[in-house]
């Protein structure tokens, strides 16, 4: 991506083949775009997916069933290689402050 903007800059300082130039860094954003397009959705399926996990524990957990709750976060966690290690018997709230990741909040903004 930085070498595409490179690119960009470069074309806007040169006029000199600026017609073949521009059409050829113009097909190359679009085709970064739609890159980044499928790995957000990517993402997105994959925080989705994890939701619905955790509802379907809290929904097993709800009706009294607290082994099938415990399955679903399980199952959840180790079908990507989540599973936590954790030799330093960490709490889980210890393990939550260690781990999560904090973002800015640009619901603020």
């Amino acid at each position: 991506m930085d070498e595409l903007i490179h690119r960009l800059r470069q074309s806007q300082k040169t006029s000199s083949n600026l017609t073949g130039e521009s059409d050829s860094l113009f097909k190359d954003a679009a085709d970064a775009i739609e890159k980044l397009k499928g790995q957000l959705l990517f993402g997105n399926q994959i925080i989705h997916n994890m939701v619905v996990a955790n509802q379907s524990a809290y929904i097993a957990h709800a009706a009294g069933k607290t082994d099938n709750a415990m399955d679903w976060i399980e199952n959840g966690l180790e079908g990507p290689g989540h599973l936590p290690d954790n030799p330093d018997k960490k709490t889980a709230q210890q393990w939550y402050d260690d781990n999560v990741v904090e973002y800015f909040d640009t619901r603020t903004q």
